[in-house]
């Protein structure tokens, strides 16, 4: 899969990536969300949210509830794995039956295993100081990562480097 490393100098430019990437998601799409405490997941989502049509100030941390769920154009389960074991505690969510037609949005994916051979959009978000970030994006679908590229673009969100990895 290939991977675009972004600048993203503000919060305003993490939001202007949300909105790039929302109207590419799909029902049944996941989206897996790296970045220590504090990198922008929580921000990231709230932006992604919005651009869903759905209710922004809704979008909290799930870190103590496990899951939130948010209405929106696709509905989107917020999933913090990080209190999670592995496997077994992130399968006893439901999340496979439960949030059919709806995105999935995982943070701290690294924690569960069985979802590093997912086929799905990956986000990595690493804080440079203040608002600043640089994030590495994983896009599935060839003709979603063509338009994300382009809508990036427009927006004015540095593109540090496409990058190609084997395969598709």
């Amino acid at each position: 899969m290939k991977r675009l490393h972004l600048h993203l100098p503000s919060e305003q430019a993490t939001c202007d990536l949300a909105r790039a990437m929302a109207p590419r998601f799909l029902a049944d799409d996941w989206l897996l969300l790296e970045g220590v405490m504090g990198a922008g997941k929580t921000t990231f989502t709230r932006a992604l949210v919005a651009a869903l049509d759905g209710q922004a100030d809704a979008v909290s941390s799930p870190s103590y509830a496990l899951m939130n769920v948010y209405e929106a154009r696709l509905p989107v389960w917020h999933v913090d794995a990080w209190r999670m074991q592995g496997d077994e505690d992130f399968a006893a969510l439901g999340l496979e039956d439960m949030a059919q037609g709806g995105l999935v949005v995982v943070e701290w994916p690294s924690r569960i295993p069985a979802l590093d051979s997912m086929r799905a959009w990956h986000l990595q978000i690493q804080s440079q100081g203040g608002d600043e970030r640089l994030a590495t994006l994983s896009v599935p679908r060839l003709a979603d990562r063509n338009a994300v590229y382009a809508d990036l673009d427009v927006c004015g969100t540095a593109i540090i480097q496409r990058e190609d990895a084997l395969g598709e």
